[in-house]
C-alpha cells in the first residue's frame, strides 16, 4: 500500500506538504489497517510502500528547504516534517528513514535521484548504511 502526499484536485501544492507529517502518514496507515481488519484481512500482512521523489545529499540543507518553502508557499518548518523530502547530510537522511520505519511501519521505500551520480551516492551513503 503506497502512502504519499495527497494531491487535492490533481495537483501538488503546498497543501500537499503541509498534509504529509509523520503523524498525518500514521493516521493514514492507522486507517487502512482499520479497514483491513473490518474486512476480515490480517493488517499485519499490509506492507506499506513510500516514494522520496527528490532526495537530496548536502551539507547545507537550510538553502534548499527553503528554496523548496518559497516555490511552494509553505513554511520551513513544514518542509522538515514532511517525510518525503530526503534534504541533508547522509546520517540526517538515514535517521530519518530508520525513524520513519520504526514509526511508521513504512518497510518499500522508492527514491527518484535526478542524476546516476545522485543515484550512486545515495545508495552508498544512504541505502548501504540503512540495510545494515
Amino acid at each position: 500500500m503506497g502512502i504519499q502526499w495527497p494531491i487535492p484536485g490533481g495537483s501538488f501544492s503546498g497543501r500537499s506538504i503541509r498534509d504529509t507529517t509523520i503523524d498525518h502518514v500514521k493516521r493514514r496507515i492507522e486507517w487502512v489497517k482499520t479497514a483491513a481488519e473490518k474486512a476480515g484481512r490480517n493488517p499485519d500482512d499490509i506492507e506499506f510502500q513510500m516514494l522520496f521523489p527528490h532526495p537530496r545529499i548536502t551539507d547545507e540543507p537550510e538553502s534548499v528547504m527553503v528554496d523548496i518553502a518559497n516555490n511552494w508557499g509553505v513554511t520551513v518548518e513544514e518542509v522538515t516534517e514532511c517525510p518525503q523530502w530526503l534534504i541533508g547530510s547522509s546520517s540526517d537522511i538515514v535517521e530519518k528513514l530508520r525513524r520513519l520505519r520504526d514509526e511508521t511501519g513504512i518497510n518499500y521505500m522508492v527514491f527518484g535521484p535526478t542524476s546516476a551520480e545522485q543515484f550512486i551516492e545515495l545508495a552508498e551513503s544512504v541505502l548501504k548504511p540503512l540495510s545494515s
